[in-house]
């Protein structure tokens, strides 16, 4: 049973829709990203998870028990297993680095000194504790809201834009963090964003949201491999595909994670067959390669059917494509 169900969920503001008839199932241990353009509707989504926001329509379960629905009802003793982290780290600049994980606890009227350095320490902060947010840097500000987001043993983990005002240096140690603690504790994470960088880099399911709907969803290596959408195709390869040759006719080879030969120079060696790349973009995935290579294909009708060939024969999935067609 998935540990966060959303069944058909709608939300508008006024005359215009943000959320159309969005359906979500996320397993346990999943990190889940959702990605889109600045105003797809991801961040209202997530808003709708932690209570913020209600919705129209729909309902949002949680193990199996409805979280909340249209009808305004939400089970509030359901939501401290759900914790948060936010773009601008939500700390209070007159406590201390102690004071704003403590206020968690505070919340639900809970002493816990112990657990609260524990989550410091955990997030690499425990010399801080006496530190105000004004001396930390912005990385550290959002250890400290990861540590207040753990010191209520949450179950899901909730991240809206938590790493895009961090320079990428800082957005990958954050990124690695929550991947860590997510292995070790199984947590559940839903991750918003708008950059695939940080989607790819610890996501294992990804939903892309355009216009208020869900245009694709699945596996990340599945979806980043062969994205159906335009807007999927934008935002995973970045419109670096429309630097190909408008008309230049090419031969698309996929790679699903399982090639670990040099595919090109084994090409050369074996077909003796020169292949000029048009294209490439890989990904390491859970330390598999995705991804594609686009080579121009060979001017010989001889050569083009040696090198398919040899493709095939290799079990190497591809395509013949024409440039103009990519994008």
């Amino acid at each position: 049973m998935p540990i966060i169900q959303i069944e058909h969920l709608s939300k508008a503001f006024g005359c215009k829709k943000v959320l159309d008839d969005i359906s979500l199932d996320v397993e346990k241990g999943d990190i889940y990203g959702v990605l889109g353009l600045s105003g797809a509707g991801k961040s209202t989504l997530v808003r709708c998870i932690n209570g913020l926001e209600t919705f129209d329509e729909g309902r949002i379960l949680y193990k199996g028990e409805v979280l909340a629905d249209s009808k305004k009802r939400i089970k509030r003793s359901k939501r401290r297993q759900i914790a948060m982290i936010f773009q601008d780290f939500n700390l209070l600049d007159q406590k201390t680095v102690f004071q704003n994980v403590k206020l968690s606890l505070d919340l639900i009227h809970k002493k816990d000194d112990a657990k609260v350095l524990e989550c410091l320490r955990r997030v690499g902060l425990e010399n801080k504790a006496k530190s105000y947010p004004s001396q930390l840097s912005g990385g550290q500000k959002q250890r400290v809201a990861i540590a207040r987001a753990l010191a209520l043993d949450p179950e899901v983990i909730l991240s809206d834009e938590a790493t895009s005002a961090l320079d990428p240096e800082t957005t990958d140690s954050i990124l690695d963090l929550l991947k860590e603690l997510s292995a070790e504790k199984g947590l559940t994470i839903i991750m918003i964003s708008h950059q695939m960088n940080a989607i790819e880099r610890i996501c294992n399911k990804v939903a892309i949201i355009s216009e208020a709907k869900i245009v694709e969803s699945g596996p990340l290596s599945s979806v980043f491999l062969k994205p159906k959408t335009s807007v999927a195709k934008s935002l995973i390869y970045s419109n670096h595909l429309k630097t190909v040759l408008d008309e230049e006719k090419g031969i698309r080879i996929l790679f699903n994670g399982n090639e670990d030969e040099p595919l090109l120079a084994n090409i050369v060696q074996e077909c003796h067959i020169l292949v000029s790349i048009l294209f490439a973009d890989t990904k390491v995935i859970d330390g598999k390669v995705y991804g594609q290579l686009i080579v121009k294909s060979p001017a010989s009708k001889e050569e083009a059917a040696k090198l398919t060939s040899y493709l095939s024969l290799k079990g190497i999935e591809y395509e013949e494509v024409m440039s103009h067609g990519l994008e």
